[in-house]
């Protein structure tokens, strides 16, 4: 049986009512609970209980019995410094966290959460709840063969700044989304293996408006993912062990939020799922295939992703998914070095280490995304693994993001990076060479790639940026690059064991990364401010009057010289020509959430049209880059030389000279982004300077 049941959320206003069997605080200053008429009564509480503690606000928990809550129990949870250069939103997690499990140890079962937030950091009640949630997980075993329940029956949320049935749902949605990954990522090679896995998923979306579809057909594994069913060999005789494919999909086409700046987007993502690894014939020893049974941890995020999707239902995506169960056991049949195997992409491949598995599970389901990503729009690949131990040594407990060359033109791995640390699972970008591609030529003749070394990963020089180059050689992406009239964007994941390893429950990362950065809708206010800090050069919440129209352009309005100049000569300026954030921001969101507003995000069918027109006024012949340039500078609002160097820059012209226009009606919105990562480094320049 799947997830049937999780904690109740709830909110909580009423810090006396008798339903709550404790009340949780968990703040940066005791002094900042002043500022909320509702909370004003427990200050003098906490301040008294200081004079006794002296480590009471350094990231420590303290229970202090009080009349001014009906349990008399109040647990203050400090989060530490978080204004230093090294704190994050974390602090918030980790608080909550410390908070809930000492809760659960006092036999807490309803417990009031107050989160304090910091300016810094915007999510700071979500990733507060999030955190306090993970003490109170009931593992699968346990809830279904033990019947035990839950540690919390309820959790109630003292809202600050978001009271909102909306934030309710979307905390609901990530703590079952954080079971569902536990359940399975952590879940012993028996109770999950790969048939396993399969019911548990099938239970969990059936009837849902995810659509699931298993193979579980050994010979056609075996014929249309050859290298997964390779890496299964030796564990398809035991029935209980045979490879499982999952196929999942969530589709949902009606247009986002007015004024959202989302593209429609189409999810392609392949998850890494090994129920356990023994390294197969070059078996792991010492010790080191204690937890393997984590390997499988890439599907489990998928997993748990999808179910994000299923109770948020975010609008303008389609998500497509596939979960490459398998168990790379050691057996007389087991695949061995040396072996060169036929992929579905059609390129051989040399097998030298069979520890080094979960690169050729994903390898074909890759390629079949990589064929079809064409008949889908604005589709993005993803491959997510547990995969190397290298990136766990470059990185510590945080996943780490590759980008190809299309991915890349989108500043995508940097935008993830930011929502990473906006939601507290801060990823690290690693860059894609050419000795990275070269590290998987083929040895001899016989073979087209290599699936890597003979050497463990910790002992290769970029030996997690390696396995990324094989699957984008393997499966054909490199033939969508930059410099294809196909490109497709993909990011490779390396989860590393950002999840944590046994014998911690695990903290399913990156999955709020994930959801946060595609799932959520973002809070107008919050986009802005993002976008605003990308040019507050001196991190004094002002900007130069000069970056007001990249501001606006950042995010996709469409603004012409005679609006810009309208709006700056609106703005009160400094003695530095610089403006306020007070000043600019509620004025910008004001026109953006006027349905009368002149100030829209210019639309891909808008763009679409434009050049329509062009071609029009050409008599319907293709645009070459010197009949573009004429009517740019002789018709309507001309553009300036400046502005139509920039514009050629960025055209994509065929080898018949023509402009490939709807390829250029995307690098608009590249070009845009790209301006904000410039600017943020001539700001980062002059800083030092």
């Amino acid at each position: 049986m799947a997830l049937k049941s999780a904690t109740r959320i709830l909110f909580g206003e009423n810090i006396s009512d008798a339903i709550y069997d404790a009340v949780i605080v968990v703040s940066h200053s005791t002094r900042a609970l002043s500022s909320y008429p509702g909370l004003q009564s427990l200050v003098p509480v906490l301040e008294n209980y200081s004079k006794l503690n002296k480590s009471f606000e350094k990231g420590t928990v303290s229970l202090i019995q009080t009349e001014k809550v009906h349990s008399q129990r109040l647990i203050y949870s400090s989060t530490g410094s978080v204004n230093t250069d090294f704190d994050d939103v974390r602090k918030y997690i980790a608080a909550a966290q410390r908070a809930v499990s000492s809760a659960i140890g006092f036999g807490v079962k309803s417990p009031l959460l107050i989160t304090i937030p910091y300016e810094r950091f915007p999510q700071a009640e979500l990733v507060s709840a999030i955190g306090a949630l993970h003490p109170a997980y009931t593992s699968y075993s346990h809830r279904n063969e033990d019947g035990r329940s839950l540690k919390l029956d309820s959790l109630s949320l003292y809202p600050i700044s978001d009271n909102s049935p909306r934030f309710l749902n979307i905390v609901n949605a990530l703590q079952r989304a954080f079971i569902v990954s536990r359940d399975i990522g952590d879940g012993d090679p028996q109770r999950m293996a790969p048939p396993k896995v399969a019911e548990y998923v099938k239970s969990l979306f059936e009837g849902t408006s995810v659509k699931i579809t298993i193979d579980d057909d050994q010979e056609k594994i075996k014929q249309e993912y050859p290298l997964l069913a390779a890496v299964n060999r030796s564990a398809n005789d035991v029935e209980n062990h045979q490879a499982r494919v999952i196929w999942l999909e969530y589709n949902n086409e009606e247009p986002p939020s007015k004024n959202s700046g989302k593209e429609f987007e189409t999810l392609m993502l392949v998850g890494k799922g090994v129920t356990i690894d023994t390294g197969g014939v070059d078996l792991k020893i010492g010790g080191s295939m204690f937890g393997m049974c984590r390997d499988k941890y890439g599907s489990a995020v998928v997993a748990g992703f999808f179910e994000a999707l299923n109770i948020l239902q975010p609008k303008g995506i389609k998500v497509r998914a596939a979960m490459c169960m398998v168990r790379n056991s050691i057996g007389s049949n087991a695949f061995t070095c040396d072996e060169i195997i036929i992929s579905r992409s059609k390129k051989r491949i040399q097998i030298t280490n069979t520890d080094a598995e979960g690169r050729i599970a994903m390898l074909d389901p890759l390629t079949k995304f990589t064929e079809e990503a064409h008949k889908e729009k604005n589709p993005h690949l993803y491959t997510l693994a547990t995969l190397t131990g290298h990136e766990v040594l470059t990185y510590g407990y945080h996943a780490a993001i590759m980008d190809n060359g299309p991915a890349k033109q989108v500043l995508h791995a940097e935008n993830l990076q930011q929502s990473s640390d906006i939601f507290g699972q801060p990823m690290e970008i690693s860059r894609l060479h050419s000795e990275d591609y070269e590290f998987n030529n083929a040895e001899n003749e016989y073979a087209d790639i290599r699936q890597g070394n003979t050497k463990p990963s910790v002992q290769t020089l970029r030996g997690h940026m390696g396995p990324a180059l094989f699957l984008i050689r393997a499966s054909r992406l490199d033939e969508h690059g930059i410099d294809s009239k196909t490109p497709i964007k993909y990011t490779h994941v390396d989860i590393g064991s950002a999840m944590l390893e046994q014998p911690h429950i695990s903290f399913p990362n990156p999955l709020l990364a994930l959801v946060g950065h595609h799932i959520i809708p973002q809070n107008l206010k919050t986009r802005i401010l993002q976008v605003f800090k990308v040019f507050d050069q001196n991190k004094d919440n002002t900007i130069d009057i000069n970056d007001v129209g990249n501001l606006y352009r950042c995010l996709l309005i469409n603004i012409n010289q005679e609006q810009l100049s309208e709006i700056e000569s609106q703005l009160l300026k400094t003695e530095f020509d610089s403006v306020f954030l007070d000043n600019v921001v509620p004025r910008l969101l004001s026109q953006l959430q006027n349905e009368d507003s002149k100030f829209k995000p210019a639309s891909d069918e808008i763009l679409e049209a434009a050049f329509r027109t062009l071609i029009d006024h050409n008599k319907g012949e293709g645009l070459t880059k010197e009949k573009l340039e004429n009517l740019m500078t002789s018709r309507g609002e001309f553009l300036s030389d400046s502005e139509m160097t920039e514009m050629k820059s960025h055209l994509s012209i065929r080898k018949n000279g023509i402009l490939d226009w709807r390829s250029y009606v995307r690098d608009i919105k590249l070009s845009i982004q790209e301006m904000a990562q410039s600017q943020k480094g001539n700001n980062n320049r002059q800083a030092k300077n």
